[in-house]
């Protein structure tokens, strides 16, 4: 199970090199074509690189999940370690209960958006709003992991 999440993991960090370069180029391009004549002016790269950016942090955030980079403050830096493990498996089950909102309140986003078009565009916006779902599902799975992870350290297995 872990090679298949390593896996994931690894396909999403490709996708967010590739959206990241999208983004770039488009933006690029917007900023060439307002400051020179020569590079015609396209509407639609702005509505695009919204696009990718929207993408880029939603499945930037599941990667962060699984790194264990999501925004952290330590509080109780005085607890046991048997304690921490504890705190770290209640904040992963309420992690994980925004992931499932995700995936509820994202599903009926998408089913909404489903037909309709960008305005410049004319692309799906079905496929800019599965990013929802699909981010809840992503980090629903990661933290799934993190919170047996946890289990078999409070329970003194070794991590696997």
């Amino acid at each position: 199970m872990r090679r298949l999440m390593d896996r994931l993991q690894q396909l999403l960090e490709w996708i967010l090199i590739g959206l990241l370069s999208v983004l770039i180029a488009f933006v690029v391009l917007q900023i060439m074509s307002r400051q020179t004549s020569f590079v015609p002016t396209f509407m639609w790269t702005e509505e695009l690189a919204r696009f990718c950016f929207v993408w880029l942090i939603l499945i930037g955030s599941a990667v962060a999940v699984r790194e264990g980079m999501h925004f952290d403050i330590d509080l109780l830096p005085w607890l046991s370690p048997e304690n921490r493990t504890r705190l770290s498996i209640l904040t992963y089950l309420l992690m994980l209960v925004v992931g499932l909102l995700f995936i509820g309140y994202g599903t009926a986003f998408f089913l909404f958006g489903k037909d309709l078009t960008a305005e410049i565009s004319d692309i799906p916006l079905g496929i800019v709003f599965i990013a929802w779902p699909l981010a809840g599902t992503v980090w629903s799975m990661f933290l799934i992991e993190k919170i047996h992870d946890a289990l078999r350290l409070q329970s003194g297995a070794p991590k696997l």
